[in-house]
């Protein structure tokens, strides 16, 4: 269903719509492993997204965390430091962004980076909570725990047990939820 948006939308020359398609497409690829193929979604979307900044820095840090998830920390971590960079200034797009940051410094060793964009991260949860919660109360927790603060961490973690629990429920379908 997601190709044939792709190819709709870019027969239509809707650009933003196209690249928009292809980043679900390659997050889809990433769950299921299929990591090369997501990331020549990604790449393909990249030529849309060319002249909106936002959408293509928020793309290189879904590549870091397709790498990261891959195992090929060195890239990931390339990845990250050019995010890093490419912040944007606020809203969904950098509370992801920093998550995914979060997780690459903490699977590097790189436990305090780790822990100062988790924290930022979790702090615009509740303006911002949405797709990407699960990621950011996770990356958060592993942060803390991995900087000592086993309290805290055991704290994150069951909230976000509990948080995830409770948008499952919110899923009326069994299947789906399931």
């Amino acid at each position: 269903m997601l190709r044939a948006q792709v190819a709709v939308s870019s027969h239509l020359e809707l650009h933003a719509l196209t690249s928009v398609a292809l980043v679900y497409l390659a997050t889809v690829r990433a769950a299921r492993g299929d990591f090369d193929a997501a990331l020549a979604a990604l790449d393909e979307a990249e030529a849309p997204a060319s002249t909106d900044t936002a959408q293509h820095a928020v793309n290189r840090a879904m590549r870091a965390r397709i790498l990261l998830d891959r195992g090929d920390l060195a890239s990931a971590s390339r990845e990250a430091d050019v995010v890093a960079e490419q912040l944007v200034p606020r809203g969904p797009m950098r509370m992801y962004q920093l998550a995914v940051i979060a997780a690459v410094r903490l699977a590097s060793g790189r436990v305090e980076e780790s822990l100062a964009s988790a924290s930022e991260a979790v702090s615009m949860l509740a303006s911002y909570a949405g797709e990407d919660e699960a990621l950011v109360r996770l990356v958060y927790a592993d942060a803390l725990d991995a900087a000592g603060q086993v309290g805290a961490a055991r704290e994150a973690f069951t909230l976000a047990r509990q948080r995830l629990l409770e948008r499952a429920a919110a899923i009326s379908d069994p299947d789906v939820r399931e």
